[in-house]
């Protein structure tokens, strides 16, 4: 059984600017319901446990407006390069992925996202001031 699921999404590495359009950026998610390793694009509908979005491995740092919606940072490695630590903005209404797209981690991003990846906290925390 597999455990996590892909969010694809023409993404570009900020450091030698390489698109990467599939799972090579590695951007794992274990959003869904029941992960099956899928590629998970725009427009594509999405499994998800509205109630418990911690337990798949996020960091809530700002509750959803509308029930049904949520936004997401997601770190993407860029395989052209080697950078890590791209970031992706994930965005889901009403079960569809709405937009995936690279997106500079700073205070204003972190004030537009829901949630952040868990395994990343470490950036959240040097970027939003919290300890």
């Amino acid at each position: 059984m597999a455990t996590f699921d892909y969010f694809v999404g023409p993404v570009k590495c900020s450091m030698c600017g390489h698109t990467c359009d599939d799972r090579s950026s590695n951007m794992q998610t274990k959003l869904q319901v029941r992960p099956l390793l899928s590629e998970l694009r725009v427009g594509d509908c999405i499994d998800v446990n509205w109630s418990d979005v911690v337990s798949a491995g996020y960091i809530e740092i700002s509750v959803p407006v509308r029930a049904g919606t949520l936004t997401i940072l997601e770190p993407w490695d860029c395989w052209n390069c080697g950078k890590s630590y791209n970031w992706a903005m994930v965005e889901i209404t009403e079960c569809r992925i709405k937009s995936i797209h690279e997106i500079a981690l700073s205070v204003e991003s972190l004030e537009k996202a829901n949630y952040i990846s868990e395994e990343c906290r470490y950036l959240f925390d040097s970027v939003s001031g919290s300890d």
